[in-house]
């Protein structure tokens, strides 16, 4: 069986200063690095890495995946992500945080969005999957190229905002937006105790359920809602993320992807301290086990797919890489970017 590992995170941003991963032992990635010749891959996302596995166009529509991923029904309407954040100003310039941040909890989503439906109701519909997951649904698809929210985390949000011929009236409208986030009483709890407000909204993602979507694996592995809707367009089967790989269903001849996205929001956010702390939690239950399996032949190949904003890199890992003794081991801290491997 192929088992793909997809860790989006893994690569920790550049920095002058020394990598978090310095002192973190991984002795099986470390023999997966040294062993199975990495090849960088270009700069991505987990969104852009998913919808190139499975055949996608540029700019799915992420809104429809997700909804379906959490168990609601998208139908044949317009979906469009609307995601909760908050703008900082900065040095003269707005940062966006996301829910890494703000933590919205449920009962805060739903008062928002009753203010939202009640006041742009019927052109707008506000639905919420999960409290930071909302969406809007929309009587046409409009003419707009949008970026993912996980681009814009800890950035300057002007460049990624949206463009094309309806982004003007699709500003206007998040301004009018902004106004009634300003004062409402879910924010004015928030400041009094020290917590960001929720200023604004993300749009992204927008478009009808795909009609075609190819399927990535046989079986998908994920706690992440658009990974679970594309396994249900794709036709793949998905299950929940186990807690380690000891329990992933090895025995069978199914291939399986599996996403491990805890090392995503710390990397995005430069939190060094959590970063370590996870990576150290997915060499142990993850990497380890995955690595020695493939070693042993038990699976065949083991893929390893790590997204990154500045480059990421993508292995396969069996056998024949495990037992090239004469290699040495490549700790993820000395990684080597800056050029493919031969």
């Amino acid at each position: 069986m192929r088992l793909t590992l997809v860790i989006p995170g893994l690569i920790w941003p550049p920095s002058p200063e020394q990598h978090p991963a310095r002192d973190i032992r991984l002795p099986g990635l470390a023999r997966m690095l040294g062993r199975a010749d990495p090849c960088r891959s270009p700069a991505s996302d987990l969104h852009q890495w998913l919808a190139a596995a499975c055949g996608l166009d540029a700019e799915p529509p992420w809104a429809s995946l997700r909804l379906a991923g959490s168990g609601l029904d998208p139908g044949d309407a317009v979906w469009m992500c609307a995601d909760p954040v908050h703008l900082r100003l900065l040095r003269e310039c707005f940062v966006l945080a996301d829910d890494d941040e703000l933590a919205v909890d449920a009962g805060e989503a739903a008062a928002i969005l009753e203010t939202l439906n009640r006041e742009f109701a019927p052109a707008l519909e506000f639905v919420a999957s999960a409290p930071a997951h909302w969406h809007l649904r929309l009587g046409e698809i409009p003419r707009l190229q949008t970026q993912p929210l996980s681009r814009a985390v800890g950035r300057r949000p002007d460049a990624l905002l949206p463009q094309g011929p309806d982004a003007a009236a699709w500003m206007r409208r998040l301004n009018d937006i902004q106004v009634l986030l300003h004062d409402h009483p879910v924010n004015e709890r928030r400041e009094a105790a020290g917590r960001a407000a929720i200023n604004s909204l993300w749009f992204w993602g927008c478009g009808r359920s795909p009609r075609a979507v190819r399927r990535p694996a046989a079986v998908i592995a994920s706690a992440e809602a658009i990974a679970r809707g594309l396994a249900a367009a794709s036709g793949a089967r998905a299950i929940a993320l186990p807690a380690s790989a000891a329990d992933l269903p090895l025995d069978g001849a199914e291939d399986l992807l599996v996403i491990l996205d805890a090392l995503h929001a710390p990397a995005l956010h430069r939190d060094e301290a959590r970063w370590r702390s996870r990576l150290g939690e997915i060499g142990r239950d993850w990497i380890e086990p995955l690595e020695a399996a493939a070693r042993r032949g038990r699976i065949s190949p083991l893929a390893l797919a790590a997204p990154g904003d500045a480059g990421g890199i993508e292995l396969e890992y069996g056998r024949a890489q495990g037992w090239k003794l004469w290699r040495a081991p490549v700790p993820l801290c000395a990684l080597d970017l800056s050029r493919e491997a031969a």
